[in-house]
């Protein structure tokens, strides 16, 4: 059902007094994810086209399951994400991410989130990093280079 205005404007002050909120137990089709993540901002669509939901762009599949034809479904194969930052390439990557989780493991499928203090990002601001992928991200990467200077 959707959200009243005054719950959307409780939901964006939780956001911005912790930078992650958990709901558990929701039962949601990748339409109504989507319309719930645009609360907090508008949506992107999934670059890697691959890894996109057919139904909703800008929803990607990360999962280690395979289709009837034994072709993995969606992105990040068996055991493949590593810590990463999202969209780190980008000049100004998104705000947030939603990561809801259909099916999980009995044991194992961590994920963390790390959010960069002010006055960190601050001493930060000007500076140039330098990413570089892997042979096997690089060749999957649909033509972005190997090494990638970010400035912040």
């Amino acid at each position: 059902e959707p959200l009243g205005e005054e719950t959307v404007h409780q939901l964006r002050d939780l956001w911005a007094r912790h930078p992650v909120l958990v709901f558990r137990r929701q039962a949601l089709s990748e339409q109504e994810l989507a319309q719930f993540s645009a609360h907090f901002g508008p949506l992107e669509r999934v670059v890697r086209t691959e890894w996109a939901s057919p139904a909703v762009p800008e929803i990607g599949l990360i999962s280690n399951l395979k289709d009837g034809q034994a072709r993995p479904i969606g992105g990040l194969r068996d055991g493949e994400l590593q810590w990463h930052s999202d969209q780190s390439y980008m000049m100004n990557p998104a705000t947030g991410a939603a990561l809801y989780a259909v099916e999980l493991p009995p044991e194992g499928g961590t994920t963390s989130w790390v959010d960069l203090s002010a006055p960190i990002r601050r001493c930060l601001t000007g500076s140039t990093t330098w990413s570089r992928a892997g042979a096997e991200f690089s060749a999957m990467s649909s033509g972005w280079p190997a090494i990638r200077a970010s400035t912040g």
